[in-house]
């Protein structure tokens, strides 16, 4: 990958994850999916469970968008096994 992709793969994954996230978000609000804090959480406010998702989708669509395969020949494979981990 030359200089000029790796910047355009960094910035529109930072994009995607951004945009994602946000929407994520709103759509947790309205569905009130939320982690409520507790005594063994550590955080004071509720949290959203879903932020996860726009991070995995900004990552699969950079690396099929701006991947050439040479590490990994069969992105077929890479992808579910990427799917398995993140529902694991």
């Amino acid at each position: 990958m030359h200089e000029n992709q790796i910047v355009l793969a960094f910035v529109s994954s930072m994009i995607i994850a951004v945009y994602s996230i946000q929407r994520i978000i709103l759509f947790a609000n309205k569905n009130q999916l939320f982690d409520k804090p507790d005594e063994r959480k550590i955080h004071k406010h509720k949290i959203s469970n879903l932020g996860g998702v726009g991070v995995f989708m900004s990552a699969m669509f950079t690396y099929f968008a701006f991947s050439n395969f040479d590490f990994f020949p069969r992105p077929d494979t890479l992808f579910s096994i990427s799917i398995l981990l993140f529902f694991v």
